[in-house]
């Protein structure tokens, strides 16, 4: 929206923000009117005290008594390292550097609706289709995207070789990825720790976060003295390896997806020893042991 409105509707980013400012707003106020599904297995939990201690030290006792936790931090991982890759390098150096030539960052904007349009859409089948496949191929699709986004960079490492296509796929397989953990690894992450919600996304959140972050410092510091395959020379004349978070990021792609068989297995074990029903269909054959 914000590069069609600057440079065809010539809007000034002043309107932009104020539009932006109103739609928040909105929203915020909008949810309000949310309907809250309750049963009555969460208002048990919702009645146990927990006191302020509690509360404040809920993450790292989450991540420390259960055990499904630490299988659970490549999924959240691997997102924030090709969210900081696409925004720092792709973002910040791959168009200007590219066969485009967009040094005025022109096709920013466009690429990252390509992105959200994926995400939104790919949401809505993955919400319809993982009743039928198991939120476990969902989320390993999704790692498999992440990994492809990553592996595209590694073998056409020829800035001049990245075009429109080229683009339009690694901005798609983000939006594809992202659809995963904004959708199925939430639901998963609220079916595998339901007695303590509030511990489990507050780790989500935290993983998300300082994967994100580790990116952001790679992309800074991991520096070349000469251009390479594999150490592009940005805008500035600086010389910055890529390989180091391109390969992160497929490491994290392969522990997401046999870490979150680990916690499926983790699981299934504590449902059957407290003789409790799974919760959604296929879930018993997303079971395997790693």
């Amino acid at each position: 929206f914000s590069t069609v409105a600057v440079q065809y509707l010539m809007l000034s980013w002043k309107i932009i923000f104020v539009v932006y400012l109103v739609i928040s707003i909105v929203s915020a106020v909008a949810m309000v009117y949310v309907y809250e599904y309750r049963n009555h297995h969460d208002d048990v939990l919702n009645e146990i005290e927990h006191s302020p201690w509690d509360n404040i030290t809920v993450t790292g006792r989450l991540l420390m008594k259960d055990r499904k936790m630490k299988y659970m931090i490549p999924l959240c991982a691997v997102f924030g390292f090709s969210s900081s890759f696409i925004l720092s390098f792709v973002n910040g150096e791959a168009l200007k550097i590219s066969a485009l030539k967009d040094t005025k960052s022109v096709y920013v904007g466009v690429f990252s609706s390509l992105t959200s349009g994926v995400a939104g859409i790919m949401s809505l089948a993955f919400g319809y289709g993982y009743k039928y496949v198991g939120k476990g191929v969902v989320l390993t699709l999704g790692s498999l995207a992440f990994f492809t986004l990553s592996f595209l960079f590694l073998v056409i490492n020829n800035p001049e070789s990245w075009s429109w296509g080229f683009f339009i796929s690694i901005y798609s397989l983000q939006g594809f990825g992202r659809a995963t953990y904004e959708g199925a690894l939430r639901s998963r992450f609220a079916d595998f720790f339901a007695y303590e919600k509030t511990g489990a996304f507050a780790n989500f959140v935290l993983f998300n976060g300082t994967s994100s972050s580790i990116g952001f410092i790679i992309g800074i510091f991991a520096r070349c003295v000469n251009p390479s395959r594999y150490c592009i020379q940005y805008m500035d004349s600086s010389v910055h390896n890529v390989l180091v978070l391109e390969v992160l990021i497929m490491v994290f792609s392969v522990l997401a997806v046999m870490g979150y068989y680990r916690a499926t297995t983790l699981y299934s074990e504590e449902k059957e020893t407290r003789n409790m029903p799974y919760n959604l269909p296929h879930e018993e054959n997303e079971t395997i042991i790693l």
